[in-house]
């Protein structure tokens, strides 16, 4: 082939000036990484306390120290990656680390309070210490990436107020009847784990709802841990904990490059520009990251497997490493059953090109098992419009921007298959991988018709796992503009700002207005509601936040009970079925006939769990005590709170005068 020759400077036994290099080069770009994924934490918790400075002090505010132990678990989870991948830890042990967070969560949520915080600063303190030692915190370029970690975080920030979704107030919206249904659906999920060890909506008491829970038991453990609502936890655990540790994750793929280490190479400009396309690809891939906190934990869990198979030497994969894979696997389909879809089969492939014969039984074992065993076991399928799940082209048409992108991606792959295909190792290998991902994305998006263009959270992850792969291929960190320009540096900078404008546009739909609007227009509401007095006030003058207070003065109480009559509970909102979501979202408690009631002829989704409720049993009706009894008696529930016209009284089902 012809082609310019290029030094090799990877290390290789009896190359000690090469293997220095690399050493250096990996230490720099995992400090970049990592001081960029601080600069988002940060900025991001620096703009959501700002951002509330309307609700006030209450017994429910996010306060410093909330957002310190957030940005406190995002650090461990950095710090403990970046130590591993500069060591060269063994590939399968990168599989731990989401089980060190998870851990690190559920003993947060069962201890609570300021023993947590200890065990936290503990952690922290000798990782820190050891990364110290290792020459992986950053030291310079501390003001270029701060400026882009701040541009990251305010165009994630107004993503989040114009959607709704994790709202910077998504507690007090959910109060006035206003939140985003998402998120009111993940919230009521996560408080049902937590409260009561089983994954439901809590419409008609705890009725077990198939879906992958991941995410929310990971973030209804930190809002335990935090004594924060469930929703004040998402608001808190997108842009403080979520999006860095990714972004993190992403530029950690510069890192583990098979590349040559050259003269020319500036882990910088590797950084700045990987930054410029993880926003470009954001406002291209439809499915923002911002926009969904379980799609987020199902890419880290994604990232991680990459990382494992780029770590791994071809032929010397071990069952070690298959096992850490399936773990991976496993997780990423419990976070989001589309991204462990897509990542069962890059594992499946990579597996079975880089273990020989022996491959396929492993690629069976650690790639498809883990998968399907989550899908049959804990997943509903989802039901399409006119009750088909297949629609060839439906996706497409719809988004044709996503084509695009996939089209431009498979350009670059083919471009580097013909040029590469002389390397034989394990980057070839890789791409063959990512390859597989990107076709399994693209066939659902060609072939399925889901709810809410859910075929989207199929191809996404395909695209974020090219993304990585660009990293891995190393050519970035030797890019630079051509001659003309003042500095590489400045022009790297500059074209990753103009790449977060670019997003912000592309995500308003060029009407930047309309995001101070929707932030204010939640700012207003929450004034006129609640008399200038923030959260606290809400919780007084709302009926949902006097539920909300009752519940949290008796935490005896198992279900609350709501007479249709109460019109406060079921008008003034924006899609009439999310009024049954706010309690249980908010409290953490089941409803005992959730549904609205019939005579207000609410049409509810075959999604979002309603459809394990049957109307004709389950819409709210009015009920005197015994009948309250007799249906809680049915579903093991003894305290009932029934909210009714005359104001809200316990019903206590256990003894004969069942009033307090």
């Amino acid at each position: 082939m012809h082609g310019v020759a290029h030094t090799d400077h990877r290390s290789v036994p009896g190359n000690p000036l090469a293997s220095e290099a690399e050493i250096e080069s990996r230490s720099q770009t995992l400090a970049l990484a990592l001081l960029f994924a601080m600069a988002v934490s940060a900025s991001g918790g620096v703009i959501l306390l700002a951002l509330r400075l309307p609700a006030g002090d209450s017994v429910f505010s996010i306060g410093l120290l909330h957002v310190l132990r957030g940005f406190g678990l995002m650090l461990v989870f950095a710090l403990s990656l970046a130590l591993m991948l500069e060591r060269r830890s063994p590939p399968w042990s990168i599989a731990l680390v989401p089980i060190g967070l998870l851990v690190l969560l559920v003993q947060g949520g069962v201890m609570a309070g300021s023993l947590a915080d200890i065990a936290l600063a503990l952690v922290l303190s000798a990782l820190l210490v050891r990364a110290r030692q290792r020459h992986v915190l950053p030291d310079k370029h501390f003001a270029a990436m701060l400026l882009l970690g701040f541009a990251v975080a305010c165009a994630g920030m107004a993503a989040m107020v114009l959607k709704g979704y994790a709202h910077p107030l998504a507690f007090e919206n959910a109060l006035l009847g206003r939140q985003f249904k998402d998120t009111l659906f993940h919230a009521a999920i996560a408080g049902s784990l937590q409260h009561s060890h089983i994954a439901s909506i809590g419409l008609d008491g705890a009725v077990g709802l198939g879906y992958h829970t991941l995410s929310h038991r990971l973030i209804g453990a930190f809002a335990t841990w935090s004594g924060l609502p469930d929703l004040m936890a998402y608001s808190l655990f997108v842009p403080v904990i979520g999006i860095p540790v990714l972004t993190f994750l992403i530029l950690a793929s510069l890192a583990v490059s098979q590349r040559s280490i050259g003269p020319a190479a500036d882990p910088f400009i590797g950084a700045a520009v990987m930054v410029t396309l993880i926003l470009l690809l954001n406002a291209a891939a439809l499915m923002s990251i911002w926009f969904s906190e379980s799609f987020v934990i199902g890419l880290w869990l994604l990232m991680l497997a990459l990382l494992v198979m780029t770590s791994s030497e071809p032929g010397k994969v071990n069952i070690a490493t298959g096992l850490g894979l399936a773990l991976l696997v496993f997780l990423a389909s419990q976070a989001k059953i589309s991204v462990g879809a897509v990542l069962a089969s890059g594992v499946c492939t990579w597996l079975f090109l880089s273990a020989g014969m022996r491959g396929l039984v492993m690629a069976a074992l650690f790639g498809a098992a883990p998968f399907l065993f989550v899908y049959f076991s804990s997943y509903a399928s989802a039901v399409a419009d006119g009750g088909s799940m297949f629609g060839p082209f439906y996706f497409y048409k719809k988004f044709p921007e996503v084509l695009v992108a996939i089209i431009v991606i498979a350009c670059v792959f083919y471009r580097f298959h013909r040029t590469d295909m002389r390397d034989g190792s394990n980057t070839l290998i890789f791409r063959l991988a990512i390859t597989a991902m990107l076709a399994s994305g693209f066939l659902c998006g060609l072939l399925l018709k889901l709810p809410g263009s859910a075929e989207g959270y199929f191809v996404s992850p395909a695209l974020w796992a090219s993304l990585f792969y660009i990293g891995y291929e190393g050519r970035l960190a030797s890019w630079s503009p051509r001659a003309g320009w003042a500095s590489r540096r400045t022009f790297a900078v500059m074209a990753a700002l103009l790449a977060t404008l670019l997003a912000v546009m592309v995500l308003v739909k060029a009407k930047p207005q309309r995001i101070p609007v929707a932030y204010l227009r939640s700012v207003e509401m929450l004034a006129q509601a609640s008399g200038g007095e923030g959260t606290q006030g809400l919780l007084r003058s709302t009926v949902f936040g006097q539920v909300v207070e009752q519940v949290q003065a008796d935490p005896t109480i198992d279900a609350v009970q709501v007479d249709p009559r109460v019109r406060q509970i079921w008008d003034g909102h924006d899609l009439c079925w999310t009024a049954s979501l706010v309690i249980p979202a908010t409290t953490r408690r089941p409803m005992l006939e959730g549904l609205p009631p019939a005579a207000d002829r609410c049409e509810l989704p075959l999604t979002y769990g309603f459809a394990d409720y049957r109307p004709e049993v389950s819409s709210a009706r009015i009920l005197d005590d015994a009948a309250v009894c007799e249906k809680a008696a049915a579903l093991s529930l003894k305290r009932i709170l029934r909210v009714g016209p005359g104001g809200m009284t316990t019903l206590n089902c256990e003894i004969q005068n069942p009033l307090r």
